[in-house]
């Protein structure tokens, strides 16, 4: 069996090189259905490769012209066609595979142009087909992917993605949730600082709140969930509230105030609707040795967006004291405890505990918080 394989592989690895110089050096051209027939088989060959051997990504996928090959194809304009959506596929996996592709992206075209320029088409109108809409995911997914890697992160500011983005956003097309994952990826980490400053000022906060405020009901669409939607929403706004500058900070905690703070009283729900289910999913688990799996499983569970919105929650009553006394006020009618200390700190404290050893300025920051926490509800009983 493991000979017939080594066969199989050999052979495969064969075809791929004589479609390699089919598409290279004849040039097909596929208005011509034979020529777009052989396209569609020697894509069909490279799938069947990345899929049974994996390291053909970085040894011959980037290290040849396939890779700007099947990034030209999925972006190219014009009538779209089951071609185009077989490149899209390849091109999300190659990316989401490849360290290097990611970094190659843009070094003889501009990808992330290319990426963007793709997806503006569904900024005001939908897929016509479901063939068409998977396309259009498979290029999200592109730019998630992409996004992973800082100096795209870079490109996309300078190429207006943030724009887009907040466009579909607001269109309300089926672009929105998967534009809202886009601005996930990039607004994480410091490397995402940039973007974030960008988002808020190009007015983005006026999108992203009322998504805060309304999640929508689960719809035809297979690729998101409610639960989706609010875990890159509360994501979003923890990023922003940790790498935005104080005048932004401000402009954030500033819309917590806003409409007699339903935006308090939208955090305080999220927090006992995560918190109740990640309790619910610990209720069922059973001992286990391998604590890093228990832990990424509970995240996967609800702890991430809770983590988050319990952040977002606390460095909004520390920096308001209006929004601090509306909090204490629903915490109370909610649970019998007012404390806020006794509801933030604990998922704080944890969150805090499974930082890895190179996260000090996280960890500091959370120490910074928590201390402010604590001594914010000590001032108020002394006042008291």
């Amino acid at each position: 069996m493991e000979l017939k394989m080594k066969k199989r592989m050999k052979k495969l690895e064969r075809w791929l090189m004589h479609y390699y110089k089919l598409i290279y050096l004849i040039r097909l051209d596929e208005s011509n259905e034979d020529d777009a027939d052989a396209v569609h088989h020697a894509l069909k060959v490279i799938d069947m490769l990345l899929e049974i051997k994996g390291d053909i990504v970085e040894e011959d996928v980037i290290s040849s012209s396939l890779f700007q090959w099947v990034l030209k194809r999925s972006c190219q304009r014009g009538v779209f066609d089951a071609n185009k959506q077989y490149a899209s596929e390849l091109l999300s996996v190659i990316l989401q595979q490849s360290e290097k592709a990611k970094t190659r992206l843009s070094d003889k075209v501009d990808g992330m142009d290319l990426l963007l320029r793709a997806l503006a088409s569904y900024k005001k109108k939908d897929p016509s087909s479901g063939d068409e809409s998977e396309f259009m995911e498979n290029m999200f997914d592109c730019l998630c992917a992409a996004l992973m890697w800082k100096g795209n992160r870079k490109a996309f500011l300078e190429g207006e993605g943030l724009q887009l983005m907040n466009l579909m956003l607001r269109e309300r097309k089926q672009s929105r949730q998967s534009a809202l994952k886009v601005l996930d990826h990039a607004t994480t980490g410091p490397e995402g600082a940039d973007n974030c400053a960008k988002f808020v000022e190009i007015l983005g906060l006026r999108t992203l709140f009322p998504l805060l405020m309304r999640t929508p009901v689960k719809g035809k669409r297979k690729d998101t969930t409610p639960d989706e939607h609010e875990e890159h929403v509360v994501a979003i706004l923890s990023s922003l509230m940790r790498w935005c500058e104080d005048a932004s900070r401000v402009r954030i905690m500033q819309k917590f105030t806003e409409h007699e703070h339903e935006k308090v009283d939208r955090a305080v729900e999220l927090m006992f609707k995560y918190k109740e289910r990640v309790q619910r999913w610990e209720s069922k688990q059973k001992e286990q040795d391998d604590f890093e799996a228990y832990y990424l499983d509970k995240m996967d569970a609800g702890l991430y967006t809770l983590q988050n919105v319990v952040y977002v929650l606390g460095e909004v009553c520390v920096h308001m004291n209006s929004a601090r006394m509306r909090a204490i006020k629903l915490l109370k009618m909610k649970s019998g405890e007012e404390r806020l200390t006794k509801h933030l700190i604990p998922i704080l404290a944890e969150y805090q505990e499974n930082l890895g050893e190179s996260a000090d300025t996280e960890r500091n920051r959370m120490d910074i918080l928590i201390a402010k926490l604590t001594a914010s509800e000590k001032a108020a009983a002394s006042g008291n």
